[in-house]
């Protein structure tokens, strides 16, 4: 072995030394994460929610949180868990806040750097079809002079509804949940009906039904 062999390699050992010192000198780049589902802009309902994420920095803890549009509140807060070198998901719930359209912001961080964030909604609500039935105070067959009520029994749709009788022995444009009419000549084949109209925008919903026909004697 040549005698410098020695020296030379205890002097690129040193330099490999230096070299590794200086690199674990510098700086780490800041985090960068992104949020890649939902998107912004995106519809979502409320209860459990996937989050998607990337970063480049899967070595630190990142959060994300569901805040209200305002950013005022924060409704849930949950660690990210990295399945893949640059990616993971987190698992957060969304409050259901009523039937009106509502906005969320999803946000998600590490301990430092960049924050990312995307706007989602959870549209509006909207009621089931609505359907109606008409119930009597009475069991035909009525009597001429009798007075029955009838009523209108709504399911589904959104209140204040509006209803308009019309038939047998009924005032054209009478309005209202029930009506009281008293039977004024015999007949075969009477009838109570009833159209109306729910308080949904920005198209009402329109049910119909009747009652009969049946004898008035």
């Amino acid at each position: 072995m040549n005698e410098d062999e020695p020296r030379v390699l205890v002097e690129a050992i040193k330099q490999l030394d230096r070299l590794i010192r200086s690199v674990r000198s510098l700086p780490l780049r800041p985090p960068y994460p992104s949020i890649t589902s939902p998107g912004s802009g995106d519809a979502i309902t409320a209860g459990p929610l996937l989050v998607r994420v990337t970063t480049n920095r899967p070595d630190l803890a990142h959060t994300v949180k569901l805040l209200s549009g305002d950013l005022g509140t924060v409704h849930d807060t949950q660690g990210v868990t990295f399945d893949t070198p640059t990616s993971g998901f987190a698992n957060i719930t969304a409050p259901d806040l009523g039937t009106d359209e509502v906005d969320f912001v999803i946000e998600c961080r590490a301990t430092t750097g960049s924050i990312a964030m995307v706007l989602v909604k959870i549209p509006a609500a909207i009621p089931p079809t609505m359907t109606v039935t008409i119930s009597a105070n009475a069991v035909p067959p009525f009597t001429v002079g009798q007075v029955v009520r009838f009523t209108a029994n709504p399911v589904g749709g959104l209140a204040p509804r509006t209803w308009i009788w019309s038939g047998t022995d009924v005032a054209a444009g009478t309005m209202g949940d029930f009506i009281d009419v008293t039977f004024t000549a015999a007949v075969l084949a009477g009838k109570v009906k009833i159209i109306g109209e729910d308080s949904t925008l920005p198209s009402p919903l329109i049910a119909f039904s009747k009652f009969g026909p049946f004898d008035v004697n």
